[in-house]
């Protein structure tokens, strides 16, 4: 079960119509040895089975799921963005997964020990169906019209 409370960690997945990302996706969330995140799906009114899916995981704690019409993904992110009861959120998009069962723990022990800081950056990992393609690494900031920037990918920022 995941955290019933306040957690540290609310993970926010984003599907439309992808059954099969949202469940391996699922598997990863379940997985993982720490309790303390919550797990927002916000879906678009998926007609694939992926409806089916998420009402298998609607009475699990820790999990809440939003059905809404379809309006893109980033008003449905800011939708579960404001809906999150986590102190941190972390994108986690249908198909996504995490490396390891200790990916939510190991980033909840860099939050605890690292209070000053509200923003963690990491590499994203692309695989094909049967190979790894390559590495993201998180990229040098640089200046822009005066501003120092880097280029993320929101799979791999925690806010």
């Amino acid at each position: 079960m995941l955290s019933p409370s306040k957690p540290k960690i609310s993970v926010i997945t984003v599907v439309k119509d992808h059954r099969d990302g949202l469940m391996v996706t699922r598997n990863s969330i379940l997985s993982q040895t720490s309790l303390d995140f919550e797990w927002l799906v916000v879906d678009g009114l998926s007609s694939d089975g992926t409806e089916l899916v998420l009402s298998q995981l609607s009475s699990r704690q820790g999990i809440r799921i939003f059905r809404q019409p379809p309006s893109g993904i980033y008003p449905a992110m800011n939708f579960a963005v404001q809906n999150a009861l986590g102190e941190f959120v972390w994108f986690l998009n249908a198909g996504d997964f995490f490396l390891s069962s200790e990916s939510v723990a190991n980033m909840i022990k860099l939050i605890e020990t690292n209070a000053d800081i509200s923003m963690f950056a990491t590499s994203v990992l692309y695989f094909s169906k049967t190979q790894f393609l390559y590495d993201i690494k998180v990229p040098a900031i640089r200046q822009i019209n005066g501003y120092r920037v880097a280029d993320f990918h929101h799979q791999g920022v925690i806010l």
